[in-house]
């Protein structure tokens, strides 16, 4: 059997791939919503978080990219962890995430503590605690690169280009910073800055635009994910490394890149 002819480009996905939360999110959620009077077990934080994501549209722009967007997905996410809000009663804002926080006329959306039981001491203590989770995933002390990035990627360099890849929004880039990774890499390509999250066809034909248009099948891309990287990345004719930690690593991808 012939040896495959390397990747001329390859593209990493971030979150799960290169990086994970250094704490269990539902410990962090509920820690950070305490000190704002938001009571949640963290157990329950964890598995709201869960179902919120999966029932979750990923992010539209209809007018382009816009920071605001991603804003107000993360938002509903968050408040649909920490609120005891029925997904139902949610449904419109997270399929339509343009929406504000509040819009959605349910009773439950009272976020002054009455009747809610949950303490929160004002109506501002939701937006309050969403901002200072969403600025906690903005810090690389907050992400854990997992053992064997480092040194792949310092093997990986000068034998093949390399780019990540990732829904993922502006402060991806202080992460890539903090954990000095940005050194490895010659282009970013984000979803927020895309208009079009994975699997869009539209977010890899952008990526691969800035990776200089090399013929589909010279880029490959490593990720974890069935659907946005594994589907979408053969979707567009790329080549595909389907990580699935503990059965391989992505020092595995030593042996495609000679």
């Amino acid at each position: 059997m012939p040896t495959p002819t390397p990747p001329e480009f390859l593209y990493f996905d971030c979150a799960g791939t290169l990086m994970h939360p250094a704490e269990p999110i539902g410990q962090v959620y509920a820690r950070t919503a305490a000190a704002f009077g938001i009571h949640s077990d963290p157990e329950e934080v964890r598995t709201r978080f869960r179902t919120a994501w999966k029932k979750a549209l990923r992010p539209a722009y209809p007018h382009g990219p816009d920071e605001n967007v991603d804003l107000a997905w993360w938002r509903e996410i968050v408040r649909q962890s920490l609120l005891p809000v029925p997904l139902v009663e949610n449904s419109r804002a997270i399929s339509n995430p343009t929406l504000k926080s509040g819009s959605h006329g349910s009773s439950n959306d009272d976020h002054s503590g009455s009747g809610t039981g949950l303490g929160i001491s004002g109506p501002d203590a939701f937006e309050d605690c969403f901002q200072t989770l969403f600025r906690h995933y903005a810090r690389p002390d907050a992400w854990r690169l997992y053992p064997e990035v480092r040194p792949v990627l310092e093997a990986l360099r000068g034998r093949v280009r390399m780019g990540v890849l990732s829904n993922f929004d502006a402060r991806l880039y202080p992460l890539l910073d903090g954990h000095g990774l940005t050194p490895f890499f010659e282009t970013i390509v984000i979803s927020s800055e895309s208009a079009a999250c994975k699997p869009d066809p539209a977010i890899f034909t952008r990526a691969a635009a800035m990776a200089g248009s090399p013929p589909p099948e010279d880029i490959l891309l490593a990720g974890d994910d069935e659907l946005n990287d594994w589907r979408g990345g053969t979707a567009a004719g790329w080549r595909i490394f389907p990580l699935r930690r503990p059965d391989n690593t992505l020092a595995d991808l030593l042996t495609m890149v000679p």
